[in-house]
C-alpha cells in the first residue's frame, strides 16, 4: 500500500516493500501529478509481486520502483557526434558505403542515389561538377561517368 502526503507545497510518496518504509519528494505541486506516480508505483508493487519486474540487487528500491524500472544505477554510455556535420560529407559517406563506392552502376541503383545526391554535394561546395562542367547541377545532369 503506498499513499501521497503533501508537505507545504509539494507532495511526497510514502510506501513500504518488503518491511522497509520509503519516501521520497515527487518534486511536484500538482495533486493530479503526484496521483499519477502513486498509481504507477502501486501497478509496480503488483508486478513485482506477480514476478513480471525485477528488481535488480545492486540498485535502490525505491527509485528503481518510482522510476518505472528505468532507473537502474547502471550510468548510460554519453552519446557519440558523428564526424559528419555538412550535407556533402552525408553524401560522401553515404556514396563510399555503397558496393562500387557510389559510382554508376544500374545493376546495384547506385544511379539514383549518385543522381539525387550530386545536387546536395554540389550545393555544400564538396564536390565539384563532374566533367568540370561550371552549370548547377541538377536531376537530370546523370551520373558521372
Amino acid at each position: 500500500m503506498a499513499s501521497i502526503e503533501q508537505r507545504g507545497k509539494s507532495f511526497r510518496i510514502i510506501f513500504r516493500f518488503e518491511g522497509q518504509r520509503y519516501t521520497r519528494s515527487l518534486v511536484t505541486r500538482s495533486e493530479k501529478v503526484a496521483l499519477g506516480a502513486l498509481h504507477r508505483l502501486e501497478d509496480n508493487l503488483r508486478r513485482v509481486e506477480l514476478g513480471t519486474l525485477t528488481i535488480p540487487p545492486d540498485v535502490d528500491a525505491a527509485d528503481f520502483l518510482l522510476s518505472d524500472g528505468t532507473q537502474t544505477g547502471v550510468e548510460k554510455p554519453a552519446p557519440t557526434r558523428s564526424p559528419i556535420r555538412t550535407l556533402g560529407k552525408l553524401c560522401e559517406s553515404y556514396l563510399a558505403s555503397m558496393p562500387d563506392g557510389g559510382r554508376c552502376s544500374a545493376a546495384n541503383g547506385t544511379v539514383m542515389a549518385s543522381l539525387h545526391t550530386e545536387p546536395i554535394q554540389y550545393s555544400s561546395g564538396n564536390c565539384p561538377l563532374p566533367n568540370g562542367s561550371n552549370a548547377t547541377v541538377g536531376l537530370s545532369s546523370g551520373c558521372p561517368l
